[in-house]
């Protein structure tokens, strides 16, 4: 019946709206470049391909499968599955391109030709699959066995089989070498094919490109440069690029957006040549969309080691929505922090890790009730975005609702905002940056902070020290939030219990 619904609905003419509500769009652009990339045309004629609705998001997805007529110009098949022409263009004839799918797939394109389908990227992960099935062992590989089952079958050469068609023997003879390894760079070389013909795969209806369409992707912002302009070495927490200025056909300044990512780079001194291959596509940082344009950035180091090899790229978006394609990159060993910026004046100045039940019942389980409060017992500003709570519970404080924490300022992460609000009240003065994940350990245990430029800056595990915060219903709260010092969290010293039964979260326990 889902099936159905979802059919009738896209033959349907439905809304923007329904897409969006319907289909994994994102998941759809992936699908439809990697589908030109590799020019998978057998997928057309309503054949060869799944649908999978998505039990969580409620979207459908497209999956390919029957790859055989692939990496070749010659290959059967438009590849006109139901969404190319109800997604991308206006209707079935291939009119005009639809709006604003049009664009946000051309963008995803881009992205696709700059990350990874390139002769690097994919010649590594070419060499990397080939490898599992086709590694020198004593005896014979997975490719010999599928070959002595398949190519070598008896059938072959009995007159059961078409011999113009099929024959014992006649396995990889598209390759010069006559191998699965000749096979494996016919793949390598079609890649370069692509772009030393400048097949415009990516603006490619059945019908050959209109006029619009190459204009349309002609006027996308020029493409961003990027340098770096941090100290020598790349320490980790140093890391500064600068980006050449916007420059577009139309359209203002929009936003920016910059990545970074980390690969596999056999000169760097980390590689390991045993570890799974790192693609640029495989984001590690994103900036996300910074709308006011700003020439250099500085990347975050928490996520960064040194000795790894890593990608800087940088792109533009004009006020009509077209992202430019990324810059090129700027690649890297990185370097050991220099370790000269000061650490954050930043605190856990109260642990709720055993509450207590209500006493009416209320639905809530006891550990609906934990919270953590951080306080800023310094003179300057914090600005959370660098900040991540690790270790007995997660939370990045970047995803949170509070950016900035001021002097004698508190904060609040908790386990569940619902159970928060139905014992202490919508009216309490108490700032709440999110949810965490995880769950604080009644016998105590480790809690750490982490600054993405410095590392961790908080370490330390809270216990069982009195029994008035462990499930009777009291908190554990510094002595003196003000002279705190992290180094000195783990000890019992510097805590006590609450004054008051729930604790004094958002602000001062005192009586």
């Amino acid at each position: 019946s889902d099936l159905n619904a979802f059919m009738s609905g896209y033959s349907s003419n439905p809304t923007e709206q329904w897409w969006r509500n319907n289909l994994d769009l994102q998941g759809y652009y992936a699908f439809r470049a990697i589908t030109e990339a590799i020019h998978n045309g057998d997928i057309g004629y309503g054949k060869n391909y799944f649908f999978y609705h998505n039990p969580q998001t409620g979207r459908w997805s497209i999956f390919p499968w029957d790859l055989d007529l692939t990496w070749a110009e010659t290959m059967y098949g438009n590849g006109n599955e139901p969404f190319k022409a109800r997604v991308l263009y206006s209707d079935k004839n291939y009119g005009k391109p639809r709006q604003p799918f049009y664009i946000e797939y051309q963008a995803r394109l881009r992205e696709i030709m700059d990350l990874l389908y390139n002769a690097e990227q994919v010649g590594q992960l070419i060499d990397e699959y080939v490898a599992l099935v086709d590694t020198p062992n004593p005896g014979p590989s997975m490719v010999d066995a599928d070959r002595a089952m398949w190519d070598y079958n008896p059938i072959l050469a009995s007159s059961y089989v078409n011999p113009s068609k099929a024959g014992q023997g006649r396995f990889y003879q598209a390759a010069s070498t006559k191998d699965f390894r000749g096979m494996a760079q016919k793949m390598k070389d079609y890649v370069s094919y692509v772009y030393s013909h400048k097949r415009n795969w990516w603006n490619d209806p059945p019908n050959g490109p209109s006029l619009e369409e190459i204009e349309l992707d002609a006027v996308i912002p020029d493409t961003p440069s990027v340098r770096y302009v941090g100290p020598a070495g790349y320490p980790i927490d140093h890391l500064v690029f600068e980006t050449s200025p916007y420059c577009v056909y139309i359209g203002d300044f929009a936003a920016m957006q910059w990545r970074i990512a980390e690969v596999t780079d056999p000169a760097a001194p980390a590689y390991d040549p045993t570890a799974p291959k790192r693609y640029e596509i495989e984001e590690l940082w994103n900036s996300g969309s910074l709308t006011q344009f700003e020439s250099q950035i500085r990347i975050p180091t928490g996520l960064l080691e040194p000795g790894h090899a890593y990608r800087v790229r940088c792109r533009f978006q004009d006020s009509t929505g077209r992202w430019s394609h990324w810059s090129d990159p700027v690649h890297f060993i990185a370097g050991q922090a220099i370790g000269d910026r000061p650490a954050p004046s930043l605190i856990i100045s109260e642990i709720m890790y055993h509450p207590a039940l209500s006493i009416q019942p209320d639905g809530w389980d006891e550990d609906d009730f934990e919270f953590l409060e951080f306080f800023n017992n310094g003179t300057e500003v914090i600005d959370l975005a660098s900040i991540k709570l690790t270790g007995a519970v997660e939370f990045d404080l970047a995803k949170g609702s509070i950016r900035y924490l001021g002097p004698g300022e508190y904060v609040l992460v908790v386990s569940n905002p619902w159970a928060f609000e139905c014992r202490y009240g919508q009216n309490l003065n108490a700032r709440i940056a999110g949810r965490y994940t995880g769950k604080l350990s009644n016998g105590g245990e480790r809690i750490e902070v982490k600054d993405l430029y410095l590392g961790t800056v908080v370490s330390f595990a809270y216990d069982d020290w009195y029994k008035q915060a462990d499930g009777v219903g009291h908190s554990l709260v510094l002595v003196d939030p003000m002279s705190a010092r992290p180094e000195r969290l783990g000890e019992k010293s510097s805590w006590r219990p609450s004054y008051y039964w729930g604790g004094s979260p958002g602000g001062p326990d005192a009586k």
